[in-house]
């Protein structure tokens, strides 16, 4: 193949890598807008708090703020999703600010560093970060018992 046809060649299916990874963004996304109901009733009320954690794995932390956010909208709380891949973890936490006094996020950073590796930051209502694989189940356990308090 003379070399400026496989240089057309190459750019075509650059072209159309491109429109799939399109396409399978906005399949992802639209998919995952139909789960959202599903996953607010699974939140449970923990001191008077909606609490709602997701492990979504294979998610950026773009995307898990887009679910948060979406979530957020629909029924006021604490929302924290996890999404690890290989051999990380990200996550991303929102709450409503009708719930700012019944949930530190400052805590709730500290408690993630110490007790599973995770570190982050934020603003005023969330936070998100990162780091090594952790085990869900004790991490909500730990998360639940942070809302207690």
């Amino acid at each position: 193949m003379p070399h400026h046809e496989l240089i057309g060649a190459v750019t075509k299916q650059r072209e159309q890598l491109k429109d799939a990874l399109s396409t399978i963004k906005k399949l992802k996304k639209e998919t995952t807008k139909t789960q959202i109901p599903g996953w607010l009733k699974q939140t449970k009320k923990v001191n008077g708090v909606p609490f709602g954690f997701l492990v979504l794995d294979g998610y950026g932390v773009d995307e898990l703020k887009d679910i948060a956010q979406q979530m957020l909208q629909q029924k006021p709380g604490f929302y924290f999703l996890l999404s690890c891949q290989e051999n990380n973890c990200s996550f991303y936490s929102l709450l409503s600010e009708q719930f700012d006094s019944k949930v530190n996020l400052k805590e709730l950073s500290t408690l993630l560093k110490n007790s599973f590796g995770l570190r982050g930051g934020g603003k005023k209502g969330q936070l998100q970060g990162g780091g090594p694989i952790v085990d869900a189940k004790s991490l909500e356990d730990k998360l639940t018992m942070l809302l207690k308090k």
